[in-house]
């Protein structure tokens, strides 16, 4: 294993909260500073040498740990173990054709043709203060009041997110722990399976109908106690079906009965329907995350 300089490695670390060590320390693996391999130091003597409390060190070293990118423990210290901060598409890559297609639509990729100019909108970027710094700042505030005005239910917090999948490979990495079991509706884009799969998860399908997803279903999957399930109440990506708001109803009366699992849902298509979007924070808003791309 590469072994480097500590006080190198001390004075690019200038956030030393916990939360921004691991933001820090994961923005060096990912543009290979910190490459495969690297022995990272202790615990006790990184602390040491930032002057922060061993423990700020430790709750950074598991969020880093659990998101798969450093490993180890005791004595042998901890290394580098992947650089990758998402998962590696496996299931999408392996179903997109090298075929001279116009449009494949399986890649989930949109249209160029149909896509806006971008340069106003970088051009707005310069006014926008602060665009620069690291600051929590989890959403501006004229995009949360755009989102909320579109929103299916009062949502507590708003957060943008670098693109749709990033906001749910966030989420589920976030609540699902390794190991845990996933109520997902069947059918569901490979993307998704491919961040479960990174997660480790044990994936429960759920049957659907016309209407969505059946409550028969989700019943007999609650049954095992999933850590959280996984659904597309609108538009469904794979069918273009959409579900009911009688169904959903339905669903979040069965969803009682589970109280600790999340509810994580996927609006993949809000402005491609004259339809307003429905959701379980209806009824069950403090359990849900809707990811509204």
């Amino acid at each position: 294993m590469e072994e480097f300089n500590q006080e190198w490695f001390v004075n690019r670390l200038h956030d030393r909260s916990a939360r921004g060590l691991a933001r820090q320390i994961s923005a060096l693996i990912q543009s290979g500073t910190l490459p495969v391999g690297t022995r990272l130091p202790s615990i006790r003597d990184l602390a040491f040498g930032l002057g922060i409390s061993p423990a700020t060190v430790s709750i950074a070293w598991t969020d880093l740990r659990k998101r798969g990118i450093i490993a180890g423990r005791g004595r042998r210290g901890m290394h580098v173990c992947n650089m990758f901060l998402s998962p590696r598409p496996v299931r999408r890559t392996a179903s997109l054709s090298s075929e001279n297609v116009s449009l494949n639509l399986t890649s989930y990729t949109p249209d160029p043709g149909r896509l806006p100019h971008l340069s106003d909108a970088f051009e707005a970027l310069t006014s926008i203060p602060n665009l620069n710094t690291y600051n929590d700042e989890t959403i501006s505030p004229a995009l949360r009041a755009i989102c909320a005005a579109h929103w299916p239910y009062p949502a507590e917090d708003f957060m943008a997110t670098n693109g749709a999948y990033s906001a749910l490979f966030d989420t589920m990495q976030a609540l699902i722990p390794p190991g845990s079991t996933v109520a997902v509706q069947d059918p569901a884009p490979m993307r998704i399976l491919d961040i479960l799969d990174y997660l480790s998860t044990s994936i429960l399908p759920l049957q659907s109908d016309t209407d969505g997803i059946l409550p028969a279903s989700l019943a007999q999957a609650l049954a095992r106690n999933p850590t959280a399930l996984y659904l597309q109440p609108n538009i469904n990506a794979i069918t273009g079906q959409r579900m009911s708001r009688a169904r959903l109803h339905e669903l979040a009366q069965i969803l009682r009965t589970s109280p600790s699992t999340w509810i994580i849902e996927d609006d993949a298509f809000p402005w491609f329907s004259d339809v307003l979007a429905e959701s379980i924070g209806v009824w069950l808003g403090p359990r849900v995350i809707h990811d509204y791309s």
